[in-house]
């Protein structure tokens, strides 16, 4: 176990931190209809697949923190907890998006979620107009194909804005 190194600590961390945010995250989700509740998949279910799939990462990012798998990349820049802050953000951003995704509907909600991700895990870091252009047309990009997935396949009708 490699509880002592600098990084295994901070996978570990890192991955506690994840499955923490996602209590909060799957506590939220109940408000929500059951996925499956006439029988066929429903406009909850993307966010059920968000929680599974970070769910996912945070035990993974615990594995690899107790076997003491090297991390490629190195120590994240600004030191070990740098990564760790940069997942809580991300907690944080996925929780919001569930609460503006039961205001504004899918589309809104999504392109700035899937943007706001982007943005944040940005390999190069680049602060410029340019790659806040480039993380917003990923996020569009994103939410167009689950949307035609959801719409078209499975037929299942997203929640749309609702105004006052």
């Amino acid at each position: 176990m490699s509880w002592g190194t600098a990084m295994g600590r901070s996978h570990i961390l890192q991955g506690l931190a994840i499955l923490a945010g996602m209590g909060l995250y799957v506590y939220q989700l109940m408000q929500l209809p059951p996925p499956f509740e006439t029988g066929e998949p429903g406009p909850s279910l993307y966010p059920w697949l968000i929680a599974v799939l970070l769910c996912a990462c945070g035990l993974l990012l615990i594995r690899k923190g107790l076997r003491g798998a090297a991390d490629e990349n190195g120590p994240a820049p600004g030191g070990e907890f740098a990564g760790m802050a940069r997942s809580l953000l991300a907690v944080a951003v996925t929780a919001g998006y569930l609460w503006l995704f039961s205001v504004a509907g899918f589309w809104l909600s999504s392109v700035l979620y899937a943007s706001a991700i982007a943005v944040l895990f940005d390999s190069a870091k680049r602060r410029t107009v340019r790659a806040a252009m480039a993380c917003l047309l990923i996020g569009i990009a994103i939410t167009a194909v689950v949307y035609l997935l959801f719409t078209l396949l499975l037929g299942v009708r997203l929640p749309a804005l609702r105004l006052p």
